[in-house]
C-alpha cells in the first residue's frame, strides 16, 4: 500500500491554517434582513360642502378637521390611508349636528358631497323632494337632513369623457335641464349625466320657471365635472367642482391658473 503523500509548500500551510480554526462546510450565517413595512392602501378624497346653509364646521372622528368650511367650497383631494370615517358636520348658526360614516374605496379619486339645510326631518338621510310641514312626525323621530354621499371620479362602463353631472342638492325644490331632446327633470338628490361633452360649453337648467346659464370653460388639464344645484339665502345658488383622477394628477399643467 502506498503512503499517502505529505502536504508541501503553501498547501501544507492553507491545510494547517483550516484545521486550526476548526474548518467546517457549513455557511457563516448572515444577520436577518428586517422586513419592510407594508405600505397601506390610500386613496384619494375631495369633500364638498353642498349644504343649503350660509357654512358649517366639519369634524373628522370627532376632531375638529375644517372649523369654517363654507357653502360651495371644496378640498384638495390630498392621498390618505383613512379609508373608513366618521364625519360629524355641525351647522353653527342652529347648533344643530349630523353624523354620517364614509367608506372609501383604495388606489382611486372620489368625492364627498355633503347635502341638506339641517332642517329637522323625518327622513334625514334623503334629501326632501317636497316641503315638509313643521311638526310633520314625532319630534323625538326627527333629525337634521343632512346627507353623506360619495361619487367616484372613475368613469362608469360605457361613460367617455367629458363627463359633466348635474346634481340637484336643493331641499324640496326639482329643476331641469333643456336639452335638444327636450326637457329633463331632476328631483332632489338625482344627479343627470352627460357624456362625451365638451370642454367649452353653456347649459341651461330652469328652476321655479327662472332659466340659469351653466358655462363651463376648460384650459390646460380637460377634467370631468359636477355642477351642483344648492339653495343659498332661499334661492338657486350652483357651482362646479373639477374632478382630479391618477391621471389628471400627473399632468398638471406647469403654468400657474
Amino acid at each position: 500500500m502506498m503512503p499517502f503523500p505529505k502536504p508541501h509548500g503553501l498547501f501544507a500551510l492553507l491545510l494547517l491554517s483550516l484545521c486550526a480554526s476548526g474548518y467546517s462546510q457549513e455557511a457563516t450565517p448572515t444577520p436577518s434582513a428586517t422586513p419592510e413595512p407594508k405600505e397601506l392602501p390610500k386613496t384619494s378624497v375631495q369633500i364638498v360642502n353642498a349644504t343649503s346653509v350660509p357654512g358649517i364646521s366639519l369634524f373628522l372622528d370627532d376632531k375638529p378637521f375644517y372649523p369654517t368650511f363654507p357653502q360651495g367650497l371644496y378640498t384638495a383631494d390630498a392621498p390618505t390611508e383613512m379609508l373608513s370615517v366618521t364625519y360629524r358636520a355641525l351647522d353653527p348658526a342652529s347648533k344643530l349636528e349630523a353624523t354620517g360614516k364614509a367608506k372609501y374605496e383604495a388606489n382611486t379619486n372620489q368625492s364627498l358631497f355633503i347635502t341638506g339645510d339641517f332642517k329637522p326631518s323625518a327622513n334625514p338621510d334623503q334629501l326632501p323632494l317636497v316641503k315638509e310641514e313643521p311638526g310633520t312626525g314625532k319630534k323625538a323621530s326627527l333629525k337634521p337632513s343632512v346627507q353623506f354621499r360619495i361619487l367616484s371620479h372613475v368613469l362608469a362602463e360605457g361613460e367617455e369623457p367629458l363627463r359633466y353631472r348635474f346634481f340637484n342638492a336643493m331641499p324640496a325644490v326639482p329643476m331641469s335641464i333643456l336639452t335638444a331632446n327636450g326637457e329633463q327633470r331632476i328631483v332632489p338628490g338625482e344627479i343627470f349625466t352627460l357624456v362625451k361633452q365638451a370642454r367649452q360649453a353653456t347649459y341651461k337648467i330652469k328652476v321655479e320657471q327662472k332659466v340659469y346659464d351653466v358655462f363651463i370653460n376648460q384650459e390646460g388639464i380637460h377634467r370631468n365635472c359636477t355642477i351642483t344645484f344648492v339653495l343659498k339665502e332661499g334661492k338657486p345658488y350652483f357651482f362646479r367642482a373639477f374632478e382630479n383622477t391618477k391621471k389628471s394628477m400627473t399632468e398638471a399643467p406647469k403654468t400657474s391658473q
